[in-house]
């Protein structure tokens, strides 16, 4: 079987899309399966057709489109590339997308042979915009980009909190701003580092967030290595993710967190699943938070509780397992265009 998965140019730690699509498309390989991801970078105008042509010079058994990427930006790349290919279509984000960009995906959607979500909240949002998807669309779950590294929780006199996430508006980091303010003021022994990568054109964000927290005890640690990442997470006492929408399996920083055994403190929301209710601390607030914290230092014993439990609900998370799940899909497509064939 022949892959080919379709992003647009995105560069390694610069798109959690495309670092997802890399490592899937490793695990599939382990698997005996070829694949390529097409990106081809260059000006925008004629990205369509050589995505095009670099698909049709590998001969992919199965097209699978991921969508929305960096490489494909707010450009209609993909819309283009749709009317000359068929494909399997991931679709990453669809709730609390612009209504432009809602829209936007109608053409996906009318082209793809399958849509994959990768939580059932965005499936069920979806299927209100395009109910025609009920019989030709799955859920596939999202696995986390960085690797495991075994726990060294315990070794730092002052306990360590974690944001693991893009630097962009709507991720929540006020919020870890003020947890570390508030921390400071009850003179508690926390220290606060946030851990991302900065988008292109956000700097002027970035730089923002930095002048805010000049007088706070934050280290800014940006675009580290998946292997760096790991070991910040093995290290850490908690992580605090507190995301405006919730958390929901669409955040690979919550599976990072998780599949790391990392306590998670984070708040709850609309597409927040049940499940997730066992393996992490829900606070509305950074005050709530600190509270959270405090009690984490004072309880050894809740802190490898809520590890345990991070690490039993990430299980069905692995790559394996996705890898997998892609593989059946793909099979049933390929049987099914051959039966049409004959």
């Amino acid at each position: 079987m022949r892959v080919a998965f379709v992003t647009g140019p995105v560069a390694a730690g610069r798109c959690g899309v495309g670092d997802y699509t890399r490592l899937l498309a490793a695990a599939m390989e382990r698997r005996g399966i070829q694949t390529a991801i097409i990106e081809s970078p260059g000006p925008a105008a004629f990205r369509a057709f050589r995505l095009c042509e670099e698909a049709r010079a590998f001969q992919p058994d199965v097209m699978h489109l991921q969508y929305p990427t960096a490489g494909f930006g707010k450009g209609l790349t993909a819309q283009f590339f749709s009317l000359v290919k068929r494909f399997v279509l991931t679709l990453h984000e669809v709730e609390g997308t612009h209504l432009l960009r809602r829209l936007s995906i109608y053409p996906l959607w009318g082209r793809a042979l399958h849509v994959v979500f990768t939580c059932d909240s965005n499936r069920r949002y979806s299927l209100r915009w395009a109910p025609w998807l009920r019989g030709r669309s799955s859920v596939i779950p999202l696995s986390s980009n960085i690797p495991v590294r075994k726990t060294r929780r315990g070794e730092h006199t002052r306990a360590e909190v974690i944001y693991f996430g893009l630097v962009r508006p709507g991720k929540g980091i006020e919020d870890v701003l003020e947890f570390a303010r508030l921390a400071s003021a009850e003179q508690l022994p926390i220290s606060v580092r946030i851990i991302g990568g900065s988008p292109s054109g956000l700097a002027w964000y970035l730089t923002k967030l930095q002048e805010a927290s000049a007088s706070l005890t934050i280290a800014w640690e940006l675009n580290l290595s998946a292997e760096a990442v790991a070991e910040r997470l093995a290290s850490a006492t908690m992580a605090y993710m507190p995301f405006p929408d919730g958390a929901s399996e669409r955040h690979a920083s919550i599976l990072a967190a998780l599949t790391n055994g990392l306590p998670l403190v984070t708040t709850r929301g609309g597409f927040t699943p049940p499940g997730l209710e066992q393996a992490t601390w829900f606070c509305a607030t950074p005050a709530e938070a600190v509270a959270a914290a405090k009690d984490l230092l004072e309880k050894p014993s809740l802190v490898e509780a809520l590890s345990k439990r991070a690490l039993e609900y990430a299980r069905r998370f692995s790559w394996e397992s996705i890898a997998e799940s892609h593989v059946q899909l793909y099979e049933r497509i390929m049987a099914a265009n051959l039966d049409r064939r004959q």
